[in-house]
């Protein structure tokens, strides 16, 4: 997409969250366990299409976790039929509980599934609505992408994209400096070059997804008994229909 497209389309957005910002809508979920506080909202716009459909990359997403993919699937759920919605933190919090009937995820894990899912370019940064009085930031407007955008997308889109990554060089988290380390790389290695089209990024992956399979083992070559993993790249094939022992 050229950037005059990401400029029309963020102006666009820009314009109807300005409208509903102050409103918060009802959402259908659980009732939140334990005392309520006063969070801010983040506010979520779907890039792509309605469907009840989940990405195949976001499964093979290497630099994401299981608590990530779940995330970015929360935030996906919770968009009302115009592809608009503003959960608050504590909205968030009963699906990102990480331990058994836990009764929620803590305001730290929902910040670091957020900020991950923001250097990867699942989700982009657009907006920040502020009080009219004080000038505090009382809740975040992101748009979340069906696929990860591109390093010079997402600079694009998300104006404070490298500063965030810098940041979380240093972030107390060590998942999170990990994703950032390996992203700081990918900006300097973007740094200078050009905007690549959606046909560019299309070409790329089906070149990729067929020097893959063309690596993988007919299956009478392959080992017995051999697994393959979730999110290996080169996981081409089906798995198999055969029992196997979990």
């Amino acid at each position: 997409m050229s950037k005059d497209n990401w400029l029309t389309l963020s102006q666009t957005i820009d314009g109807t969250v300005s409208e509903k910002w102050p409103e918060i809508p009802q959402l259908n979920q659980p009732t939140p366990g334990g005392q309520a506080s006063s969070s801010g909202a983040a506010g979520f716009v779907y890039s792509g299409l309605r469907q009840e459909i989940v990405p195949q990359r976001l499964l093979l997403d290497s630099r994401l976790t299981p608590l990530e993919r779940n995330g970015w699937l929360v935030f996906k759920m919770l968009l009302d039929k115009q592809g608009y919605s503003v959960p608050r933190y504590q909205d968030l919090q009963p699906y990102l509980a990480q331990t058994p009937y836990g009764e929620q995820a803590s305001r730290e894990t929902i910040s670091r599934v957020i900020a991950i899912l923001r250097m990867t370019r699942w989700i982009s940064l657009l907006a920040q609505g502020r009080d009219s009085g004080t000038g505090r930031i009382v809740g975040n407007m992101y748009i979340l992408h069906e696929d990860p955008v591109t390093v010079q997308e997402a600079e694009m889109i998300d104006t404070g994209y490298a500063e965030l990554v810098t940041k979380n060089l240093h972030h107390n988290i060590k998942s999170v400096r990990i994703v950032a380390g390996n992203v700081a790389e990918e900006l300097a290695e973007a740094a200078g070059t050009v905007i690549p089209t959606r046909l560019d990024i299309l070409q790329q992956r089906i070149e990729n997804t067929s020097s893959s399979q063309q690596k993988v083992p007919r299956s009478s070559d392959s080992e017995r008994g051999k697994i393959t993993l979730v999110r290996n790249p080169n996981s081409a094939k089906k798995p198999s229909s055969e029992p196997r022992a979990c």
